[in-house]
Formats: C-alpha cells, sequence, structure tokens
C-alpha cells in the first residue's frame, strides 16, 4: 500500500498539533504548603505529621457526620514545612508531635499552624486511705478555660487505687495548669496545684490520697 508524501505530512501535521494541543492543556499540579511551628516561640517544628482526612460516612439531611478516614500523611521538614499536591478536598486536617499536643481543623482548613508544647508533671502518689478493689483514682489537669473552651485531660491510674508510686502527668508549656484529683466521683476534685513551666523544665507534685 502507497502512502502519498502529501498524506504523511498531514499526519505528522496532526500528531504535533495533537501533542501541542496536548501540553497547553495539561493539569499542572499544584503544591500547597502548610507551616507548622511552635506557640510563643513560632520556632518551626520538624518530623509533624500532618494528616490529611476525607469523611467517610455521609448522611443525606446532615452531611457528613463525623467518621473521618486518612488518605494522606505529611512530615513536615527543617523548615516545619508540609508540601503536598491540592487534593480536591480535606474534610479534616490533624497535625501531632510527640512532643506537643495534637490539633485538628474540620470546617476550615489553617495553613499556619502552631503546635503547644507538652510540659511533664511528676505526680508524687502517696495513699493514706483505705478504699475498695473498686475505687479508682482520676488526677484531672484543667488548663485556661472561658465561656467557650476549656483545656482539659483526665488520667484514670490502673491499678485503680496505686501505692505509693510516682507517675507521669502531661500538661500545657507556659499555661496555668491546674492539677486536681477525686476517687470515683467527678467534679468533687481536691485541688492539688497549680503548675506553669516550661517545655524543657520538669514539675514535681504530691497527692496524698
Amino acid at each position: 500500500m502507497r502512502i502519498s508524501f502529501a498524506c504523511l505530512i498531514l499526519l505528522a501535521t496532526i500528531v504535533s498539533g495533537c501533542t501541542k494541543e496536548k501540553g497547553i492543556n495539561a493539569v499542572v499540579p499544584i503544591n500547597d504548603t502548610i507551616y507548622v511551628s511552635e506557640e510563643f516561640s513560632s520556632k518551626p517544628i520538624a518530623g509533624a505529621k500532618v494528616i490529611l482526612k476525607k469523611c467517610t460516612q455521609w448522611d443525606f439531611f446532615v452531611g457528613c457526620t463525623g467518621v473521618f478516614s486518612p488518605f494522606k500523611t505529611i512530615t513536615t521538614d527543617y523548615l516545619g514545612r508540609a508540601i503536598f499536591v491540592r487534593p480536591n478536598a480535606i474534610d479534616e486536617l490533624v497535625v501531632e508531635h510527640t512532643k506537643y499536643w495534637t490539633k485538628g481543623f474540620r470546617s476550615s482548613i489553617s495553613y499556619s499552624i502552631s503546635l503547644t508544647p507538652k510540659c511533664l508533671i511528676r505526680a508524687h502518689l502517696k495513699k493514706i486511705n483505705s478504699y475498695s478493689s473498686t475505687d479508682a483514682l482520676n488526677i484531672d489537669v484543667n488548663g485556661d478555660c472561658d465561656a467557650v473552651v476549656c483545656w482539659w485531660r483526665s488520667n484514670n491510674w490502673f491499678p485503680r487505687t496505686p501505692t505509693d508510686t510516682i507517675v507521669n502527668v502531661y500538661g500545657r508549656a507556659k499555661y496555668d495548669n491546674k492539677i486536681s484529683w477525686y476517687v470515683n466521683i467527678a467534679n468533687q476534685d481536691t485541688l492539688s496545684s497549680i503548675i506553669n513551666i516550661n517545655a524543657t523544665d520538669t514539675a514535681d507534685i504530691n497527692i496524698d490520697y
């Protein structure tokens, strides 16, 4: 079968034109960058995990029911940057690091995130009363509260009422951490101490219960 020279030129032109058109209209990936830094000092945090999630359970009337599944995890570099190709949607974003308190976003995604450092509080427990085997000692760390938000952590220790020992409690560095405890009944706390220390420091408290 013979193919004329003119046909070859036409074919080459079509192929060339398609190639150029593809290059012009090709979708170029857009990179997003999230910056993670330390609260107060603004120091970049390297090694933080930025977890991108999508809602996996939708309701026709209420929308997302609060069930999310991670689809990408990026680790921040030495400049605190998490660089990734922009997805179609991010329903939840969570940032975590072993030395900092985890922070998450849903309704609006922040691209500049500051994490609060953890501070170590050593609680020296001394058992001075008798308790039954079903009693349980709880230690609360209550931070700064206002009309909307109250930062709070609770630690339930096992064995339920330990004998004399030392346990580690973590609070927020450079914040007032109100340390209190109760046995069994919440909201009947006994105030132990208010601790405000740096992330690199350690505070010691005594709890006689």
